[in-house]
């Protein structure tokens, strides 16, 4: 229970964190997948890993393949800053709607009960 407060406590210090970036930025437009891919990712505040298999169309893992190759990336860093700059998009998008936001968080723990 003091685990889950501290991790709510933690993600409620990220979203105040939030806007401050938004504005610092100038005019609050997020940067183009491509200049994601450019940009170093934010530091993990989990040093935890986990392993994801995943299997790829011919399409997708060739478009991976090429990404990683032009931007002299991994396919795994590439995938992580692309998951990075979609999950950032999202809570974004909520603006100040708190409500919104604890929706999107919550929703993993509600998935793995």
């Amino acid at each position: 229970m003091l685990e889950c407060e501290r991790l709510r406590e933690a993600l409620a210090q990220a979203r105040r964190a939030a806007p401050v970036r938004r504005r610092a930025r100038g005019d609050g437009v997020l940067p183009a997948a491509s200049a994601v891919l450019v940009e170093p990712v934010p530091a993990a505040s989990e040093p935890d890993e986990k392993r994801l298999v995943v299997t790829l169309g011919a399409r997708e893992y060739f478009s991976l393949d090429r990404l990683a190759l032009h931007h002299g990336l991994t396919k795994r860093a590439v995938l992580e800053r692309l998951l990075w700059w979609a999950d950032d998009s999202i809570v974004r998008s909520f603006g100040d709607d708190d409500a919104a936001f604890n929706r999107y968080v919550n929703c993993i723990t509600k998935n793995m009960k």
